[in-house]
């Protein structure tokens, strides 16, 4: 379920961060979207989800990194 939650969350918003609360990469990305003024983007935080790790090994295969703070 997870690869076709990611890729349905990419095809079906302009913006979408794949993020962890703790991450202060994520935490500047985040800040930056806020500081443009753009408010209608999808905030996923893998920290808070059950497949999480999941989701990071399919944006590896998506990205070429399974890092986080990914727009």
């Amino acid at each position: 379920m997870s690869k076709a939650y990611v890729e349905l969350q990419i095809k079906e918003n302009k913006v979408v961060v794949f993020s962890k609360t703790y991450c202060p990469y994520c935490k500047k990305a985040k800040e930056t979207l806020s500081s443009t003024g753009l408010k209608d983007y999808t905030l996923i935080e893998l920290d808070q989800r059950d497949d999480g790790d999941e989701i990071q090994d399919i944006l590896k295969g998506i990205t070429g990194a399974r890092s986080v703070g990914v727009i």
